[in-house]
């Protein structure tokens, strides 16, 4: 399960937990690395993440600590970051997000949440709007998940052509 921090705190599934904790939720430290450092390190820390938001992270950080993140943010490589994270920023995006997001989950449960979190990653509000009209307008949508991740595949594929359905 590919989890996708945002802005705003997460909740996790209990599948998502045991699928990014270490070990039996063992937390250990091994030569200064927690968790044995590496990809099990970093499951974990994007767990966290994914379950209290960039907000809370930059709200908790030590100055210097944030002054680095915008340092980096200002450079050229994180100049697609800088720009989703503007059109976040951006109420009507966020709101269209959150009531998609919860129509997925009350209607499929934990089975949407790989489908839930490629959603996340559209920051286009006319996508958005595009896939909750269709679903709206499919009045058997709460019997095939499968239309709605065709249609979601198909608005991503028109407005982020570099991710493939494959990635979640």
């Amino acid at each position: 399960m590919n989890l996708i921090p945002r802005l705003d705190a997460q909740k996790l599934t209990t599948s998502a937990w045991y699928d990014h904790t270490p070990g039996e939720n063992k937390l250990e430290l091994i030569d200064g690395q927690a968790c044995w450092g590496g990809v099990e390190r970093d499951r974990l820390l994007m767990a966290l993440l994914y379950n209290i938001g960039f907000e809370h992270l930059l709200a908790i950080l030590p100055r210097e600590s944030r002054e680095i993140l915008h340092h980096l943010c200002q450079e050229d490589t994180f100049l697609d970051a800088r720009e989703k994270v503007t059109t976040l920023a951006d109420p009507k995006v966020k709101i269209a997000l959150d009531i998609l997001d919860r129509y997925l989950e009350t209607s499929f449960g934990e089975e949407s949440q790989s489908l839930r979190n490629t959603v996340r990653m559209i920051t286009d509000l006319d996508t958005i709007e595009r896939i909750i009209e269709r679903i709206l307008a499919d009045n058997s949508i709460d019997e095939h998940i499968d239309n709605v991740k065709a249609l979601v595949q198909s608005e991503i594929a028109k407005s982020l052509p570099g991710i493939l359905p494959g990635d979640y």
